[in-house]
């Protein structure tokens, strides 16, 4: 009944700007073509827009299980080996019961690990290549992908504009009339640290050496690291720090007393006096600051630091690693005692990974190889997600909606559950004009879609992710993986447990 002549079937624009190559946006088109592949009704040509097209970003993210499941085989198979109707590990039927503990002591024997612990986790930049692949294959008369910021022409004359950028996206609209670009973010939560350290490295590296035999022990404490670790072996393997539960046990507890104090015996302090004597010895310098700028992922033009600039945790002076060279934005602090607290940082971050069995004993090896890195953990979200710019709808996904990074990674899974959600229903709304009338205004099946998206942002279920109480174990890492009476035993589990603070209402994905 329905076919690709645009005029025929589609009232005025089928363009589909998408603003961001990253998982967001790649989700939306993705589940954009598809739906409409499934409902056998037309493809909106949808044009995604990147200045940096290269996928780059070697970091970790973990994805909604639901989302996982409804990612076409193709996909499911080049990130995780299996896929939905063949499960292996990921898509056994059964609750998540993840560990860390269990997850930081499996570098080593990835796939040890049972399947109650296997969660679908990704590097950026695979998921990047693969869903573009995945495009390129499947609709490739329906997509195209364009290195550069869009024209505001192109913009003009689009049935919608997706923004997933970031939060950049804000300020890089270029259609005259946006207001909602210079919304300011409105957020009442304070950020336990906004300082983030996380590594990445190649697991082959470290392995080197033995292990310490008490690892699973130290573990089972808990130090404040999170190792997260895709599918695939050459995908670099990525620890969090939170410094918020970081502690002392492999170092001395009260903190340096003065700079000369610190100069003199860096090395004996824990990582949480560390981080804890950074506001009483930094002086006028901004030690936080500067250790950022040391450990950029990318440059101040967002171009990827090479890995042989990268920051270390090489702290031995002038061994290899030891003092990279680091993107030029002016330093702010040189001192003898911030060099000590630095190389002290990088010390205990060491010694802790080989606690944990990360590391082996021949650090001499790799050490120079593992990169520091540093990303600000910043709590944003803004009221408005959705606007019209000249009779265009623009809608604003991922992280140019809000952020909770320093929740530990939430940002993208709500990100992806919005953008597969969009996606169903602009489709549905379409397909419902193309059944009664013969043609679809899909401008308007897009201001539909995000009115409901608008609306559901602000309720309650979505606002309260921002709460310091907020548990995200159902949304997050539970939906999907089994029955409807499994989840609702596992629900009953979770509320009469004492760990328990806040159950949220899951965002259902699709139809």
């Amino acid at each position: 009944m329905f076919h690709n002549e645009i005029n025929t079937v589609f009232h005025e624009s089928d363009v589909v700007v998408v603003n961001g190559a990253g998982p967001v946006g790649l989700t939306f088109a993705i589940a954009l073509l598809d739906r409409a592949t499934q409902l056998g009704a037309p493809k909106p040509n949808v044009q995604i827009w990147d200045p940096n097209m290269t996928p780059s970003r070697e970091t970790v993210i973990r994805l909604p299980h639901a989302i996982a499941t409804l990612l076409p085989d193709q996909i499911q198979m080049e990130l995780w080996g299996e896929t939905a109707s063949l499960p292996q590990r990921l898509f056994v039927p059964a609750p998540c019961m993840s560990s860390v503990a269990v997850g930081n002591s499996h570098v080593h024997d990835p796939y040890s690990q049972p399947a109650s612990q296997y969660t679908p986790t990704v590097q950026i930049k695979q998921f990047q290549e693969v869903g573009m692949r995945y495009l390129l294959a499947r609709h490739a008369d329906r997509c195209t992908f364009n290195h550069g910021r869009c024209p505001p022409e192109m913009m003009r004359g689009a049935a919608a504009v997706i923004q997933s950028y970031g939060k950049a996206a804000r300020k890089s609209n270029p259609i005259a009339g946006n207001s909602v670009s210079e919304e300011a973010p409105a957020i009442k939560m304070e950020v336990p640290s906004e300082n983030g350290l996380f590594l990445l490295f190649d697991r082959q590296d470290v392995t080197d050496g033995e292990r310490d035999q008490e690892f699973q022990q130290f573990n089972q404490r808990g130090n404040g690291f999170t190792v997260f670790q895709s599918h695939t072996l050459t995908n670099a393997v990525q620890a969090y720090v939170w410094p918020e539960d970081v502690n002392n046990d492999l170092g001395v507890a009260s903190g340096p007393t003065s700079r000369e104090d610190l100069v003199a015996n860096g090395n004996s302090f824990g990582l949480r006096a560390l981080f804890d004597c950074v506001t009483h010895l930094q002086g006028e310098e901004q030690w936080w600051w500067e250790l950022s700028r040391r450990c950029r992922l990318q440059d101040e033009n967002g171009v990827a630091v090479p890995k042989e600039l990268a920051c270390t945790l090489e702290w031995r002076k002038d061994l290899p690693g030891w003092r990279q060279p680091c993107p030029q934005m002016g330093e702010k602090a040189s001192s003898p005692a911030f060099e000590a607290w630095f190389d002290a940082v990088r010390y205990q971050i060491s010694l802790n990974m080989y606690k944990m069995g990360i590391f082996g004993t021949r650090a001499e090896n790799f050490l120079r190889k593992v990169r520091l890195c540093y990303a600000r953990r910043e709590p944003y979200r803004y009221n408005s997600v959705f606007t019209e710019v000249e009779g265009v709808p623009v809608i604003y996904l991922g992280d140019s909606a809000g952020s909770t990074d320093f929740k530990k990674g939430l940002s993208c899974g709500r990100g992806l559950l919005c953008s597969c959600q969009l996606a169903f229903d602009v489709m549905d709304v379409a397909f419902q004009q193309l059944n009664a009338a013969g043609v679809a205004d899909l401008r308007h099946a897009f201001k539909q879609g995000a009115e409901r998206y608008q609306q559901e942002w602000r309720s309650m279920e979505m606002v309260r992710e921002w709460r310091n109480d907020f548990d995200a174990t159902y949304k997050y890492l539970q939906m999907g993986r089994c029955s409807v009476e499994a989840l609702h035993h596992l629900q009953a589990s979770i509320l009469n447990s004492a760990a328990f603070l806040h159950h949220p209402q899951v965002c259902c994905v699709g139809a």
